[in-house]
Parts: C-alpha cells; sequence; structure tokens
C-alpha cells in the first residue's frame, strides 16, 4: 500500500515538472535563450466573476485575478436607455491588466460618428484615454485586447435615450485579468528582453499599429537573424501574409522600420526586398520565409512587438513622402487632392458652357435685328417707290365745293358728260 502511494506521489511531481517545461520553455541554443510563455490555466469561462451594472454608483474591483464585466444589469437581456456605469480596476502594485473585448451588440452608429453622441463604451486610466467604440467599429476586429501601461484601469458604458422598444441591444462583455508587470502579456511570446504576438486579423498596415497601440505596442522589428528564425518556427503553420513595421514611407527606396530605425542586413530574407514607387509597407510570410513591399491598403495579419517589463514607446505612423520632399498621406493625401480638383473642372466646365450659350444667343439676336431692320428698309423702300411712282389723274371740275376740298381727286366724267363738254365734229 506504501508503495502504491510513493509511485503515486512521483507520478503527480513528474506530471507537475512536466506541466511546469510546457508553461515555460526554455532553449539554449549556444547563443542566446529563447522562452515561450503559454496560458494552460485559464479558468473556464463559465467560473468567471461577473461584474454587471450597478445602479448606484461605480464598481470597485480590487486585486481580482480574472473576471468578466457586462454592461447591462443584471437579470437583464439588454441595456436600458440613458444607462451610464462605471467599473474601476486596479490589479495591484507590480502588475497591470489585460482587458479581451468579447464581444459588443450596440445601438448603431454612421460610419465615420463620433462615438460618444451613440451608445458607447470607453476605456481610460490614470494617464489619459485609451479607446472608444461603438457599433460602427472600421478599425477593431473583434475579439481585440487593451493592456494597461500601470496598474489601473476604468472601463465606462453609456447609453443614450434614442433607443426604442422594439430595437434593443445585449450591450459589450469584456474579460479582463492582471499579469506580473515584469513578464510578457497573456497569449504573446517572449523572446529575450521583448515580446511577440501575432493577430489574425486582416487589416491596412495603418490599422495594424493602431491594434498594436492599444496594447502598448508596435508593429514588430526584427532585428536579428535570430529573431526571424524563432518567429518563422513559432509561425510555421500560418500561411498568410502578416505586417511587420517595416516601410519607406519617409523616403521611397529607404526602407526602415516604424521606429525609425535601419532595416538594411537585419536578417537575410530582406536582402531580396524590393522597393516599387507603389508599395511602401512590409509584409512577411513565416511560412514561406520571405518578405516583401506591398500597398499600405491591402489586409493581413498584424505582428506586434512590445518590450519585456517596460513599457514600450508608441510610434506615430508615418507620412508619406516622395523623394521630391512633399508630403502627404498615401490615401488621404489623393482623396483631398481629387475632392478639391473634379469641383474646380466640373465648374470650369459650367462657366464655358454658359460663356457659349451667351455668345451663341447674342449673335443670333444681333443676326436677327439685322434681318428685321433689313426687311423694314426694304419695305421704306418699296412704299416710297409706290408713292413716287405715276398715278392716272381725272380732269379737275372747278364747282362751288369749298377751296379746302381741291385736293382731293375728282372721279372722272362719264360718258354723256364727255360728250357735252367736247363734241363730236
Amino acid at each position: 500500500m506504501n508503495e502504491s502511494i510513493k509511485l503515486l506521489l512521483l507520478w503527480l511531481l513528474l506530471a507537475e515538472v512536466s506541466y511546469e517545461n510546457l508553461a515555460k520553455l526554455q532553449i539554449d541554443n549556444g547563443r542566446e535563450k529563447r522562452s515561450v510563455n503559454y496560458n494552460f490555466k485559464d479558468p473556464e469561462p463559465d467560473r468567471l466573476v461577473e461584474y454587471y451594472c450597478n445602479r448606484s454608483g461605480p464598481v470597485e474591483i480590487v486585486e481580482q485575478a480574472e473576471g468578466k464585466i457586462i454592461t447591462r444589469f443584471k437579470g437583464k437581456s439588454f441595456y436600458d436607455n440613458n444607462q451610464e456605469c462605471q467599473w474601476n480596476l486596479a490589479a495591484g502594485p507590480g502588475r497591470r491588466l489585460q482587458i479581451l473585448v468579447e464581444q459588443w451588440r450596440l445601438q448603431y452608429a454612421p460610419p465615420q460618428a463620433l462615438c460618444d453622441g451613440y451608445d458607447h463604451i470607453k476605456v481610460t486610466d490614470s494617464d489619459g484615454f485609451f479607446a472608444s467604440w461603438c457599433q460602427v467599429l472600421p478599425i477593431f476586429e473583434s475579439p481585440f485586447y487593451i493592456s494597461s501601461r500601470g496598474q489601473n484601469l476604468t472601463v465606462i458604458f453609456q447609453s443614450d435615450q434614442s433607443n426604442p422598444k422594439n430595437q434593443r441591444y445585449p450591450g459589450g462583455v469584456l474579460r479582463f485579468r492582471s499579469f506580473d508587470a515584469n513578464s510578457c502579456p497573456p497569449n504573446w511570446m517572449e523572446y529575450n528582453d521583448v515580446c511577440f504576438t501575432l493577430k489574425n486579423v486582416g487589416q491596412v498596415w495603418s490599422d495594424g499599429q493602431k491594434t498594436c497601440n492599444l496594447e502598448q505596442a508596435n508593429l514588430a522589428s526584427i532585428e536579428s537573424q535570430q529573431e526571424f528564425d524563432f518567429l518563422q518556427t513559432s509561425y510555421s503553420d500560418f500561411s498568410g501574409n502578416v505586417w511587420l513595421g517595416l516601410n519607406d514611407k519617409a523616403v521611397f527606396g529607404l526602407v526602415k522600420w516604424i521606429d525609425n530605425s535601419s532595416a538594411i542586413g537585419a536578417f537575410k530574407a530582406l536582402s531580396a526586398v524590393k522597393t516599387d514607387p507603389f508599395r511602401h509597407c512590409g509584409r512577411v510570410n513565416f511560412k514561406k520565409g520571405t518578405v516583401e513591399m506591398a500597398d499600405c491598403e491591402t489586409k493581413a495579419a498584424v505582428l506586434c512587438r512590445t518590450e519585456k517589463g517596460k513599457l514600450s514607446k508608441i510610434y506615430p505612423i508615418p507620412l508619406f513622402k516622395t523623394d521630391k520632399g512633399n508630403e502627404e498621406d498615401s490615401k488621404k493625401g489623393r482623396g483631398l487632392l481629387l475632392g478639391v480638383l473634379i469641383p474646380s473642372i466640373v465648374l470650369l466646365l459650367i462657366i464655358i458652357v454658359a460663356i457659349l450659350v451667351y455668345r451663341r444667343r447674342d449673335k443670333f439676336s444681333c443676326l436677327s435685328k439685322n434681318q428685321q431692320t433689313s426687311k423694314r428698309s426694304d419695305e421704306n423702300i418699296n412704299l416710297d417707290a409706290v408713292s413716287t411712282a405715276q398715278q392716272p389723274t381725272a380732269p379737275m371740275i372747278f364747282d362751288d365745293q369749298p377751296q379746302a376740298f381741291s385736293h382731293q381727286h375728282v372721279a372722272p366724267p362719264t360718258y354723256e358728260e364727255a360728250l357735252q363738254s367736247d363734241p363730236i365734229p
């Protein structure tokens, strides 16, 4: 019996050691040590503590390892109009927080709307604003992550009064967890003093940088052949294209990382990269082991990089510059130019057509006047010709009529009168 107990204890001990080895795998290749963190101790979702909206004030969540925030009142399937809720999370000294936005179903907001005017969720910390989103969300794909800069985060949910009774929404579900501030965030891979994560979401290059920024990270730079080999091994099963921080937006042909450091000679695959005047952002295919420049507006997965144990500096999205030095955002600038140029061309065409129509009408008016003047002249000439022509007259007969009528024409004499006045011999 004692032997059986000993064997059981030994088996449990070996299982625990194996588990720890899986949880943190150390590889010594003679040059550097690689470390990969995996999460095997995630509790079942139905076992997480749920924090609903509180009618009496903010919900305080202090040093809770993990839980769920649900943006409606307990026992209800939908949130109410004019509802405002707040959750204050404190991870404790030496710890940070990660939020996974699992779900949001909110009131519809028009494209490009300011979310503060609609039902929305907002995440902030003591240093200021983090993120705010409503139902129209062109950047983020569900689910997405947010990591704190320190040990505190605040989640705010607010609805307006415009939702009719036949249009109700369940709201959002946000899962949070705390982690050691000196380690990589949960679900990130550790390599020496840096952390990597691959986001399998289809995003354009600039939106990929924004997604990384939410976790205090940037689009990844790969600084050595060893880093590239590690990432290629880790993501060898992923066959899609993945955005890196590689770009030549600042100066065409000068390829740099998003932190403005040079990418020349970092690893072998970069030597095959060819610049293109229409392709300014770099992407990698780990399965093929290739890196290429691509159109920044195409969509791909995203590889993020952050420093282990400290906050990384967040870099702005580079503006596009041609080699002649005129700055314009690759997409926005062309849109603005077309937005000004096209209306100007249309206005110019309208003015030209108006001038042509005016001139044509003026010419027609002049021609019509000339024709009318010519016609009137012809009529006057005809009248003058008629008035000056020789008219037959009858002999004047003087009688006792007043002199005033002497100028009138007198009818010619009759035959009898003519015989009497001039008898035939």
